[in-house]
């Protein structure tokens, strides 16, 4: 089972009860903004072809 989901899924939610629900899109995708930049910035490619 994948928390991550769960907790996403009721902290979006809660993030629109108590804003709105642009406000929580806008919150989905700044974390998704942030998620991509940290994996370029810190992962590095293990396999090279």
């Amino acid at each position: 089972m994948d928390l991550g989901f769960v907790f996403s899924a009721v902290g979006v939610g809660f993030i629109s009860d108590v804003f709105n629900a642009n406000i929580a899109i806008q919150a989905v995708a700044w974390i998704s903004l942030a998620s991509g930049i940290v994996v370029l910035l810190l992962m590095k490619e293990t396999k090279k072809n």
